[in-house]
């Protein structure tokens, strides 16, 4: 094949297909031109191509022969060379031309293929391994950097006795560029350009693809070849654009070689790709809802070129070019982030995407080309070439956006792309009927065709690995997991999963735990080890009889917390558990846990039974499941809390004989065997037979009597006449009556009514009978009047018609009936009470009636209040300010001098009741008899004693 290689710069005939074929067929003796042989003789190249050479092994010998593009005996051209580490090799830079050192490295005859043998190169012997640089320049155009050089060669000999033949270049595939930049002299076909380049594209860590980029008829005046990884910047990554609209234009990222490159090693394989995940901004949520934005995340085990179609349009296809969304870009190794917002108009519903991750990916973008006819074709070349035919390879592109007149090729070959067909085939562009379709073709080689002043791409991946992904875009309204609560809701107020009605999986919904007390979002809120929904038997987020509280570690307040009292998290009560509902499970007078009584820090006996609170019987501990830890009859507490016991110790108990809850020797306090007074029978669990056990009368079973107990050692503690057991519903036997008024034992009188229970309940039964008024109802009848009052007039208690005039009743006169004014009906004047049998209460001058104006028994605003003197506190009384016309209720208008006669700061002293007697209430007394009244007494005085002093000495 290398020995076809000449073919490049001549039109394709129709037997290339034929010629191809025995190019590969004697593929191991081609060779390629490294220069304009390759290119092209009427291609120059533009001095501003910056050249560089690869070196394989130290002293290689690189051979230069360049032209000037003239016949000028003049001209000259400077090369300069540069090492790998960027120093200029000896004699650099160079200056080659007609009769200049012999005419070394010059090539005078330009528009022409270098000659067969290059006889006199510019020789370069290689110290340093690794890619030389080396620049043009034209000595004849003194500025700017668009000048050509034509012809020239470049060819690396393994010694400096190799012949340079460009025809067959001994180290052929050294030659590359990142951008080549030509000038074809014109837009007409005649000055198209048929050559070949080789791009070496990286698919991994040590390993390459090379591709053939195949230009059939491409006109572009001036044109560069580059090569990258992604095409256009992003957001235009994969698409072609005008000019005007790339904000920064493309930078070059891949070698292009004008020969199979000697350093391609190939290899490499499709990168593994992780899920794709849509991460919301503002919130976690497995949902996602219209309007959000957020990053599409996915990981890669390599650096790969990316391009994320979401169907937007929901038609099934991935097609950016109809109007799907395309996110593209480069991905590195680990996790990548793609930022995206959902479109707010989008609908609820599921959203396909696919992620396509490339290596060896090649964009080959033709710069203002305004013509590719019959077109572009990129072929896959994988080394070792003597093995190896360049391979069809689907290509890429989308035209759309400069899509215009002239366009010949489709607008895209989105999503599948279009195959480069058999490398022996000819290029064939897209026309109207045209089959076996092969090449990206444009333009009609005019000035302006679709490439002017426009950026076309066309790419070719080597390995692909797509990952589709399916995400869900759900309503905020919408409720995705029937928990009662909106997934907008859930996601950004409550922080839970609207995908899981239990997000924290404790068996509660979380609509039950965000309306309740409990965290949807922890399954145990109060730590105590047992899950919420555990501790909340029937699920609905209140605390109910019989089950432990899901907000408190300690339910029943013992030291111990529910998890370690319910051992194994059940929510219930088994054996060998103590209750976390019952801070004294066994019942013998220590919690279960440990309680500080004393606040002094250090655990004591006689503080609990667990101490050190760890669900376990340890060595000095009592045991909270077992009343009487050490069997022998007493319970613990009444070993730890009354006796003094050691409750591990069997020897030292009392017994109870009568099972009543009270060791012997507290019911036989001095232990002769005798019920003395003061004492109950050890022997008898009812000592004084009133129904009701000593230990339930006994309530803390200590012997004594203490306040809010029954006396075990009498029938009637209160003495009303009914025994105790039946005022607490029970008969004599200890079985609960029928229809039981169950009134205080502590009490004579429980309702207050002035009637003894023992009165009211006249058989003293316990059982209201017929005839009998309601111990535990101070107005039997309703009537408004106590029964014990009505008793007291005369009328009847169960006949609620004859209440009414006692109520109506005023004693005094004053026009507030008497229950108005004595308001509890006790026949005592409380602070808050009125006298029913006095008009003027407070002795002010004014009836109560006259201060209480609307008779209500209330002190009501622009009231005085009948309770007190002096209303406004002043210094003058209510009636001395009303006769005297002044408003009672303003201080301001009292007389200064009131303080004479018990007001002002005096009466302000005096108890809020305090009442001015009748016989006593002040007078006005004149200012200025006063005052002389005042002068004169102590002359008065004065006179008197002398007087007497007078009649003494007579």
């Amino acid at each position: 094949m290398m020995s076809c290689r000449p073919r490049c710069s001549l039109s394709r005939s129709l037997a290339a297909g034929v010629l191809a074929l025995a190019c590969a067929m004697t593929a191991s003796s081609r060779a390629a031109a490294e220069g304009t042989q390759q290119l092209g003789a009427d291609q120059d190249l533009l001095e501003a191509t910056i050249i560089r050479v690869d070196v394989l092994a130290a002293g290689e010998v690189i051979n230069i022969a360049v032209g000037n593009n003239s016949n000028n005996s003049n001209g000259r051209v400077r090369i300069t060379v540069t090492d790998p580490n960027g120093a200029q090799v000896s004699g650099s830079p160079f200056t080659v031309g007609p009769n200049f050192n012999g005419g070394v490295g010059f090539l005078r005859t330009p528009d022409v293929l270098p000659p067969a043998t290059i006889t006199n190169p510019l020789k370069i012997t290689a110290s340093v391994v690794g890619a030389y640089t080396v620049r043009f320049d034209n000595l004849r155009n003194v500025t700017g950097n668009d000048a050509v050089v034509d012809p020239f060669d470049i060819t690396v000999a393994p010694n400096a006795a190799t012949p340079v033949r460009p025809a067959t270049p001994p180290l052929g595939g050294r030659v590359h560029s990142l951008n080549w930049q030509i000038n074809g002299g014109g837009f007409a076909q005649s000055n198209a350009s048929d050559a070949e380049f080789f791009v070496l594209a990286p698919t991994g860590t040590g390993s390459d693809v090379t591709w053939l980029l195949q230009l059939n008829g491409l006109a572009g005046f001036v044109y560069d070849v580059t090569a990258n990884d992604i095409g256009l910047p992003a957001p235009l990554s994969g698409v072609s654009a005008l000019a005007a609209d790339v904000a920064t234009p493309p930078a070059p990222t891949y070698p292009v070689y004008l020969e199979v490159p000697a350093k391609a090693r190939g290899g490499g394989k499709a990168p593994a790709v992780g899920p794709i995940t849509f991460v919301r901004s503002n919130a976690s949520c497995p949902l996602i809802f219209p309007g959000d934005a957020g990053v599409l995340a996915f990981t890669s085990d390599t650096d790969a070129n990316y391009s994320l179609v979401i169907d937007i349009n929901r038609d099934g296809v991935f097609n950016p070019a109809a109007g799907d969304v395309l996110l593209s870009g480069r991905a590195t190794v680990g996790t990548n982030t793609v930022p995206w917002t959902v479109p707010a108009s989008l609908a609820a519903g599921a959203l396909n995407m696919r992620l396509s991750m490339r290596v060896g990916e090649f964009h080959f973008l033709a710069n203002d080309v305004e013509t590719a006819n019959p077109g572009l074709r990129i072929f896959r070349v994988e080394p070792p070439l003597s093995s190896t035919t360049p391979a069809p390879q689907p290509m890429f592109w989308n035209d759309t956006r400069v899509n215009a007149g002239g366009t010949i090729a489709p607008a895209s070959t989105l999503p599948a792309g279009l195959s480069s067909g058999l490398y022996s085939a000819p290029a064939v562009c897209s026309r109207p009927g045209q089959s076996g379709v092969n090449a990206h073709c444009w333009g009609t080689f005019q000035s302006n065709s679709p490439g002017n002043d426009a950026y076309v791409d066309t790419y070719v991946f080597a390995f692909e690995t797509v990952r589709t992904a399916t995400l869900v875009v759900a309503s905020p309204s919408g409720d995705a997991d029937g928990d009662g609560l909106t997934n907008g809701a859930e996601c950004s107020q409550h922080k839970t999963d609207p995908t899981k009605a239990d997000t924290d999986g404790d068996g509660l919904r979380d609509d039950i735990e965000v309306n309740g007390a409990t965290d949807p979002l922890k399954g145990d809120t109060d730590g105590d080890g047992v899950l919420d929904g555990v501790e909340d038997v029937n699920k609905n987020g209140s605390v109910d009889l019989g089950e432990t509280d899901p907000t408190k570690a300690d339910s029943d307040g013992d030291g111990l917390s529910d998890g370690i009292e319910d051992a194994n998290k059940n929510g219930k009560l088994d054996p060998g558990e103590t209750d976390p509902l019952n801070t004294d499970s066994d019942g013998d007078g220590l919690v279960d846990g440990w309680i500080d009584k004393n606040n002094d820090g250090k655990r004591t006996p006689d503080e609990g039974e667990d101490l050190n609170l760890d669900g376990k019987l340890d060595p000095g501990e009592t045991d909270p499941r077992k009343a009487d830890t050490d069997g022998g009859g007493e319970s613990d507490g009444s070993e730890v809390l009354v006796t003094g016991h050691n409750p591990r110790d069997p020897s030292d108990d009392h017994v109870d004989s009568d099972g009543d809850g009270i060791v012997d020797r507290l019911e036989d306090k001095n232990g002769n065997g005798v019920v003395d007074p003061g004492e109950t029978d050890p022997k008898k669990r009812d000592s004084d037979g009133d129904g009701l056990d000593d230990g339930v009368e006994d309530a803390n079973k200590n012997g004594v009597l203490d306040p809010g107990e029954t006396d075990p050692t009498k029938a009637d503690t209160d003495g009303d006449g009914i025994g105790d057991g039946i005022e607490r519903g029970v008969d004599a036997q200890g079985r609960p009556l029928a229809g039981a008024t169950v009134t205080n034992p502590l009490s004579r009188d429980s309702d207050g009514d002035g009637l003894d229970d023992g009165v009211e309940d006249a058989n003293k039964n316990g059982v209201r009978d017929s005839g009998e008024t309601d111990p535990r109802r101070a107005d039997t009848d309703g009537g408004g009047v106590r029964d014990g009052d009505e008793v007291k007039v005369g009328t009847n208690p169960l006949d609620p018609a004859d209440d009414k005039p006692i109520l109506d009743r005023d004693s005094d006169g004053d026009g507030i009936p008497d229950r108005l004014e004595d308001k509890d009906g006790d026949g005592v004047i409380d602070p808050d009470e009125t006298d029913p049998h006095n008009r003027d209460t407070d002795g002010d001058g004014l009836d109560d009636g006259v201060e209480d104006a609307n008779k209500n028994g209330v002190l009501d605003p622009g009231e005085t209040d009948p309770r007190r003197v002096d209303t406004d506190r002043g210094g003058e009384p209510d009636g001395v300010e009303t006769k005297a016309g002044k408003n009672p209720l303003d201080p301001s208008d009292d007389d200064p001098e009131a303080d004479l006669y018990g007001g002002g700061c005096a009466m302000a002293r005096r108890d809020a009741r305090a009442r001015w007697p009748r016989s006593s209430r002040p007078r006005r007394i004149p200012t200025l008899p006063l005052m002389l009244l005042l002068l004169l007494a102590p002359l008065l005085v004065t006179g008197r004693r002398r007087g007497t002093r007078k009649g003494a000495s007579k």
